[in-house]
């Protein structure tokens, strides 16, 4: 089909089509919605999301879920389409729909959607607090509250998504130090390393050992692409003698694991100038 011939209308037509063909996210006519995303988008996705009927109101969710400005990543209309989602969370007839319509919330980035988010955090079906995690930033203490809560889901999933928006956001205070020193244990490599680089990033200490101990496991299991990112923000000498030493293990020259290995040497010969990434 030539979509961008078609008329957001009949395009809004086709997604609806899909979604009842059990394709919750139609992501191809719906990315040229949101990429046209002025008040005629808008309108058409109010039209659906205020439907009686349960794939019309996912199919609107859709729609107002990512409308951005011509040539910016800017939202359009976000306010407006807060103002709409809110009372629809509110009537989900499932958690299907309840899904799609906190996942369009955390699209628009306004701290009223965030809060309406962090209400379902200890929902009973993972998909939800996934979508919490996944779409909290955690840019103040509640948010960050709310991901170090689960950062320890019993859904990896979940844990992970918010493991990563707090290694990526500034909020900072001693118990979440205790969750993140807590993770460092954990048995996979990507909560540790993901945990560690938050350590890192602010700057806690005795964060420097606990990388050095993590770089110095006998079973080399380790998330390369956080424990380096955390090695090069503190771009410590002290890292030198184990990556040296890493350098003669079984990490052959072009493995992801041996670029990896070279950057960080890079990074703690010469600090504060971060190598180039491969």
């Amino acid at each position: 089909m030539n979509w961008k011939a078609m008329s957001s209308e009949r395009i809004a037509v086709q997604c609806r089509i899909q979604i009842e063909r059990s394709n919750l996210n139609p992501w191809k006519p719906l990315s040229i919605l949101h990429e046209r995303g002025g008040w005629h988008e808008f309108e058409i996705g109010k039209k659906y999301l205020e439907s009686g009927e349960r794939l019309n109101r996912i199919c609107g969710a859709q729609i107002l879920s990512q409308l951005q400005r011509r040539r910016s990543e800017r939202r359009s209309l976000p306010a407006e389409t807060v103002a709409l989602l809110l009372p629809a969370i509110d009537e989900a007839a499932d958690d299907e729909e309840l899904e799609v319509l906190l996942r369009a919330l955390s699209w628009q980035g306004i701290p009223a959607g965030f809060r309406k988010l962090m209400i379902y955090s200890r929902h009973p079906n993972p998909a939800i607090r996934h979508v919490v995690a996944w779409g909290l930033p955690g840019e103040n203490r509640d948010e960050a509250e709310v991901l170090a809560e689960l950062s320890q889901d019993t859904e990896i999933d979940v844990c992970d998504w918010a493991l990563f928006n707090l290694s990526c956001c500034t909020t900072d205070y001693p118990e979440l130090h205790e969750t993140l020193w807590k993770l460092t244990q954990s048995k996979l490599p990507v909560m540790r390393g993901q945990a560690l680089l938050s350590l890192a990033r602010r700057h806690v200490a005795g964060t420097e050992n606990a990388l050095i101990a993590e770089l110095s496991r006998s079973d080399g299991e380790m998330e390369f692409n956080y424990i380096s990112e955390a090695v090069e923000l503190l771009a410590s000498p002290a890292f030198l003698p184990i990556l040296h030493s890493l350098t003669d293990r079984n990490f052959p020259k072009g493995t992801f694991a041996h670029q990896y290995i070279r950057r960080m040497l890079h990074c703690c010969l010469k600090p504060g100038k971060i190598s180039k990434r491969t």
